[in-house]
């Protein structure tokens, strides 16, 4: 690896910015608990659309399975310290998950 490599990726770590593991507990708990709630949302959302779409006993049981929607895959980025504090409140404040997130 260059050293200029080296350095982007130095850069590319520092602009995420603090992660979970800087929160107290009660903050923690606050954005892990939001975060949970909406992704459970919209992966029942997507799941109850891929079901609704099947027309036999069938199809509905070829769906079961797994249904991550963007929500999901900001928690799970925000749990394995991918993504910082700051996007994630941005997110929450939003009300949605930019693509670009993802």
């Amino acid at each position: 690896m260059t050293e200029q490599a080296t350095t982007q990726l130095a850069e590319q770590k520092n602009a995420i910015g603090p992660t979970c593991e800087v929160l107290n507990d009660g903050t923690y708990g606050a954005i892990y608990t939001a975060l949970m709630e909406r992704a459970k949302a919209e992966n029942e959302g997507l799941y109850q659309a891929a079901i609704a779409k099947c027309k036999t006993k069938r199809q509905r049981e070829s769906k079961a399975g797994y249904y991550a929607g963007r929500w999901q895959q900001l928690f799970d980025a925000w749990l394995n310290k991918k993504i910082g504090n700051l996007r994630v409140r941005e997110c929450l404040t939003l009300g949605f998950v930019p693509e670009v997130i993802c």
